[in-house]
């Protein structure tokens, strides 16, 4: 089902629903991207559940919102509107990479209605103090020289110009080196972030709320079965398992080692009976309405 729905301010929200069994909602990454790389990644989990995706406001096929609406505390509150719209009491949460602070918003608050949150690749904060020493950490000596390397290659010929889209793809071909996982998939990897990658009129907020949030001390609020899974070659996110471990001791962690910002790609043999056996297991017994 292809689809649209008002938001509480009247923002057009785009969605599509997939599958069927118990409701999976899905947050997707970005912010300039759409859901559609998540979409074909995800496809198996749709012989279980029933895959509900959206674009966020000011992105993709959704319609753009006032600047000071694009935060994820909006994002999380047109999450849970979807969720009423479609008529779901509970519903299960699957977010990627940025989409996890959506996700950890909705959490905290709109607990009652999650049967079961799973997190890839995500962070509970943006902050460069925290998570910086522990990248570093994680990408080892020669990565780390490699992305030295590549730093300073984008000082000398970006940095000093003007905002514009060569600018800001030769940034996120930086940021790709604290991600890339197995060679043989790379392709299937980019692939995909091609054809999701959108100019977005939510970026530069979404981008800069992303590295002021900080929800590490809040993680024990969260109650819902959750399951934290990361690849052990995204630096950033490997990173951020430590601050997940110490702050929220009741999650559930899997590693799936050798593999980059995308397990659902690069170990889809690992991933899914991972991801599908613990939402079964959260879902088992219960009765789904919606």
């Amino acid at each position: 089902m292809l689809d649209a729905f008002r938001a509480g301010d009247g923002t057009p929200i785009y969605f599509e629903v997939h599958g069927s069994g118990p409701p999976l909602y899905v947050c997707h990454g970005g912010p300039s991207a759409t859901f559609s790389y998540m979409k074909e990644a995800l496809e198996p989990l749709a012989r279980s559940f029933t895959l509900v995706y959206h674009d966020y406001r000011g992105s993709g096929r959704s319609g753009r919102a006032p600047s000071p609406t694009y935060r994820f505390q909006q994002l999380a509150d047109d999450l849970d509107a979807l969720r009423a719209h479609l008529g779901h009491r509970r519903i299960g949460l699957l977010a990627h990479s940025l989409g996890g602070f959506v996700a950890l918003h909705y959490a905290l608050r709109y607990g009652q209605h999650l049967q079961a949150l799973v997190l890839v690749a995500t962070t509970p904060t943006g902050s460069t103090g925290r998570l910086l020493v522990p990248t570093l950490r994680a990408l080892g000596p020669r990565r780390l020289v490699r992305l030295v390397a590549a730093a300073a290659a984008y000082g000398l010929t970006w940095a000093w110009r003007r905002e514009s889209p060569a600018r800001r793809r030769a940034w996120h071909r930086l940021l790709a080196l604290l991600q890339e996982g197995r060679p043989d998939r790379m392709e299937r990897v980019r692939a995909a972030e091609r054809a999701a990658a959108v100019a977005s009129d939510n970026a530069p907020n979404l981008e800069a709320e992303a590295y002021r949030t900080d929800l590490t001390s809040r993680l024990h609020e969260i109650r819902c079965p959750t399951l934290v899974a990361c690849g052990d070659r995204d630096a950033v996110f490997y990173a951020a398992l430590a601050l997940y471990r110490r702050h929220w001791s009741a999650a559930t962690y899997r590693i799936f080692h050798g593999v980059g910002h995308h397990p659902a790609i690069e170990e889809p043999e690992a991933f899914f009976p991972a991801v599908e056996g613990f939402l079964r297991e959260q879902w088992r017994g219960m009765q789904v309405s919606g």
